[in-house]
């Protein structure tokens, strides 16, 4: 079996990781399709994730939309080419799938993100949902599971934490400030905080005693 996994954020690489790590002990074929942020291209390449880029959709719901179309386009011809059999996730690969009449699969449990499950809902074909998620599920789809999706990468049987990040971090107490890049459809509207509050933050942070890092879910 073939199977895409279409990759929005980051944190997804980590869950879908361990499944096409499963998969592909099993004799199957794993492909990722992504939207080529920094820290999604070195987790793949770190993971050694077969993998493939899309161009970004754009921050806007108008250019969100419009980038949407073209990459679904795009993974359109991506997926004949790799002869796929079975979709995982993305709005662009919901629509494919049912284009190229191919099962697809997602993992929904964010009950803010209503213009996601308005337009994944009709498509998918397996509306999977951890027991905690509270928001709407469609008829006949869904499939309930009694775990989170941090499980996924943090189960004992997939995480093995390493002593070697004292060799980078130490062992005295620190902070960590992440930066979201807010073009997800569920963060339109919504603004982080301005680059004055961040100096005042970490400022505040260094006060206390504290090391600071920063990370960008962008780069």
């Amino acid at each position: 079996m073939r199977v895409v996994f279409e990759i929005k954020h980051p944190a997804r690489v980590f869950m879908y990781g361990s499944v096409a790590r499963i998969l592909e002990e099993r004799g199957h074929e794993t492909l990722f399709v992504h939207s080529g942020r920094p820290t999604a291209l070195r987790l793949l390449e770190r993971m050694r994730l077969r993998h493939v880029p899309l161009p970004p959709t754009g921050g806007s719901l108008a250019s969100r939309a419009l980038g949407t179309l073209a990459n679904a386009g795009r993974l359109a011809g991506i997926a004949k080419e790799f002869r796929t059999d079975f979709m995982v996730d993305g709005v662009s690969s919901a629509l494919v799938s049912r284009i190229l009449g191919l099962p697809h699969l997602f993992f929904f449990d964010s009950e803010p993100s209503r213009l996601v499950y308005l337009l994944v809902a009709p498509l998918t074909r397996y509306f999977v949902h951890p027991s905690s998620y509270r928001g709407p599920r469609p008829p006949g789809k869904a499939v309930e599971v009694d775990a989170s999706k941090e499980l996924a990468y943090l189960h004992p049987r997939r995480f093995r934490p390493s002593d070697e990040v004292f060799e980078y971090v130490g062992d005295k107490p620190y902070a960590l400030l992440w930066k979201n890049t807010f073009t997800a459809s569920h963060d339109i509207s919504h603004y982080g905080f301005t680059l004055g509050e961040v100096v005042e933050i970490v400022r505040g942070l260094r006060e206390l005693g504290l090391r600071v890092y920063a990370g960008s879910e962008g780069g």
